[in-house]
């Protein structure tokens, strides 16, 4: 039951994001959406530091939202910013990054929660997260014109 209510807790708060994106991508820059983004999973992976179920529910929900807004933007900007004639070899290399990263995040934590207690484990990773919503503003490169076929 646990594990089924955090992935229902994900799943809403991607939910929820999708229902709002629409809105917040008018008020706001991509570069601050994207920050936007990386924040809600900072903070999600801090709470996760206090390890309360509770709390460990509502890091679900914030994750959610991070990894809505994350993953579309990560996509709108890739098409922003990429010739068109390079668009399908960035979204590969970008899709092949993220899929590498992902099982080796995980093995990096695992052994670090061998040595340490989870809770810091999370805050290093949440101090990671940080670096990502700094780099966000960084975006300042000027989209690619778009070709005409």
């Amino acid at each position: 039951d646990t594990y089924a209510l955090d992935i229902t807790s994900h799943a809403l708060g991607g939910i929820i994001t999708g229902l709002l994106y629409k809105k917040i991508n008018l008020h706001l820059s991509p570069k601050h959406v994207l920050a936007v983004g990386y924040l809600y999973g900072m903070v999600s992976l801090i709470v996760l530091c206090i390890q309360n179920l509770f709390l460990m529910y509502f890091s679900g929900f914030l994750m959610g939202i991070s990894t809505y807004i994350v993953s579309v933007m990560n996509a709108s900007l890739i098409q922003i910013y990429t010739p068109v004639d390079k668009s399908a070899r960035t979204f590969s290399i970008f899709k092949c990054l993220s899929f590498l990263a992902s099982p080796l995040g995980i093995v990096i934590a695992g052994a670090l929660g061998e040595y340490m207690n989870l809770g810091y484990v999370f805050a290093i990773y949440g101090l990671l997260m940080s670096a990502a919503v700094l780099g966000s503003f960084l975006l300042e490169k000027t989209p690619v014109p778009a070709q005409n076929n």
